[in-house]
């Protein structure tokens, strides 16, 4: 399952919007097996007024009209626009969303939708980024990289009928995924696990990671479930905090990064149907309005069912934004990532297998020109032609995996669990991150404040400076000295040449000299 990366640099939230995703997002390559993400992150606020419509890609606020829940509704609140505490105390105001009915009659859909979020969302919304406050994280003694890969991947489910220990198994796979990629966050989909397929995934992996899993309430092993991997090798796995906001569909972790800063990765697997996306939006934002300790995430990814963007579809199907992502995307103040750093690409993390697809968009695009030599069919035959390259490319990689396994079991086999050499210490031995330097002392100024440099090129030129010094230090430019110290070297020196020896290395000519 080859993978191609696209290069995103690190942030995290602030108001200038130009902090984006951090590290490599993977998407998939056309043949590859389906594959869904969405990174989203700090942007600016303040994106939206209060009565447009989506339309034309511009994200401006949809107007709705409150509706009847459960037959409690109370025509005051129509223009109230109350405070977000007088409002968590209303219960005819809002709808208990786990306790939704869901019509069989489509007709009646829009009559549950509109229950969902409050007429004056806008407001609240920047109540709750005044009022949140999460408590700091434990200090952490650990160093920490300055950059990090994040990845995302619909797993469609783990497989069950096979030992998570056996050499086939779809974990043992992503573990070489993650460390030929050198990811660090890596973030799961549809896994299907429940607490205890994900405490055996920590007792055989723990070595190298640390799984944080969330599954369905109801039926954990067959259907939804959201992960987190971390790698212990690039981030701090020990003073993490999980906040498992709705189980089985979203999971975010509080991770402690570089130089006392956090990342916040949200990872949410979204339902199928329209109206179950949007309740689980709905609850979503309910629960930062009921919790103030709640923090706001940098990234957030996942598995969503559904794209804002048309250039993002396979199809030119219209499909409506829910009012309740509306709502928290502009609480996140969120962008999508993919879309903001590459405005006019049509790539697709999702490939729907259809082998006419090809042929069906040449026919829609041909034209008059039917030669051999009409740039269409030159195009055609030029991505048929890569698309087998690249699957001989992927099949080597494969051959070549299976080899370096099958040299690891049979060298497990004959060095494992001996002391005869240090295989078995080698392989047990935990991961431990490297030393950082954060800053390097400046010898700029004369005061007694000390300066500091941070910058990355600026610090390497220092230390290749410092390093280009020492090659001369004590190393004398007066050549009368130095001849001086050569002869009073050469002159405790007991061993003299003989005359023949004296004549010969006189005499003497490098093989091919002319004269021979």
């Amino acid at each position: 399952m080859p993978m191609n990366n696209t290069n995103i640099q690190i942030g995290t939230e602030g108001p200038s919007g130009s902090q984006e995703v951090s590290g490599d997002v993977l998407h998939p390559s056309h043949h590859d097996s389906p594959w869904l993400m969405a990174i989203s992150t700090a942007a600016t606020p303040n994106l939206w007024n209060t009565n447009g419509r989506i339309t034309n890609g511009t994200n401006t606020i949809p107007d709705i009209i409150m509706g009847d829940v459960e037959g409690t509704y109370n025509d005051s609140h129509a223009n109230n626009s109350n405070t977000a505490a007088q409002l968590l105390n209303d219960q005819t105001y809002y709808a208990n969303i786990d306790s939704l009915h869901v019509p069989s009659a489509r007709s009646q859909e829009n009559k549950d939708r509109q229950c969902l979020i409050p007429e004056n969302w806008g407001e609240l919304n920047k109540q709750i980024r005044q009022r949140n406050k999460p408590p700091k994280l434990t200090h952490s003694a650990k160093f920490t990289r300055s950059n990090v890969t994040i990845a995302s991947q619909n797993i469609n489910e783990r497989d069950k009928n096979k030992s998570m220990s056996s050499a086939g198994h779809k974990f043992n796979y992503m573990k070489r995924v993650v460390d030929e990629k050198r990811i660090g966050v890596f973030a799961w989909q549809e896994t299907h696990m429940d607490h205890i397929a994900a405490s055996q995934f920590n007792n055989i992996y723990g070595k190298w990671f640390k799984l944080f899993n969330s599954g369905h309430p109801i039926k954990p092993n067959s259907t939804a479930g959201v992960s987190i991997l971390l790698n212990k090798k690039y981030v701090d796995t020990e003073n993490v905090k999980e906040y498992g906001l709705i189980e089985g569909h979203a999971i975010m972790l509080v991770i402690p990064s570089h130089r006392g800063e956090t990342i916040n990765i949200l990872n949410i697997y979204a339902p199928n149907t329209p109206l179950e996306r949007e309740r689980m939006w709905a609850r979503l934002w309910h629960c930062y309005l009921e919790n103030p300790e709640l923090p706001f995430p940098t990234e957030t990814l996942g598995d969503w069912n559904f794209v804002e963007d048309i250039k993002d579809r396979t199809s030119n199907k219209e499909e409506t934004v829910p009012l309740s992502f509306v709502c928290l995307k502009a609480l996140f103040h969120m962008q999508d990532g993919w879309r903001t750093t590459f405005s006019d690409a049509n790539e697709y993390t999702c490939f729907q297998k259809r082998t006419n697809l090809t042929e069906e968009l040449e026919e829609l695009t041909r034209t008059e020109r039917q030669s051999q030599q009409n740039i269409q069919n030159l195009w055609h035959k030029f991505k048929i032609d890569i698309t087998a390259e690249e699957g001989k490319i992927e099949t080597y990689l494969r051959e070549e995996a299976d080899r370096q396994k099958a040299q690891s079991e049979a060298r497990y086999d004959i060095e494992g669990e001996s002391l005869k050499t240090d295989y078995w210490t080698r392989s047990t031995k935990e991961y431990h991150l490297r030393n950082t330097i954060n800053e390097f002392k400046t010898k700029e100024n004369d005061s007694t404040v000390p300066c500091f440099e941070t910058r990355p090129k600026r610090m390497a030129k220092m230390a290749r400076d410092y390093h280009e010094a020492t090659r001369y230090v004590d190393v004398s430019n007066d050549e009368y000295g130095r001849m001086m110290c050569t002869e009073e070297v050469l002159e405790k020196c007991d061993a003299r040449l003989s005359q023949n020896e004296y004549n010969e290395m006189n005499n003497y000519q490098p093989p091919g000299t002319w004269p021979p």
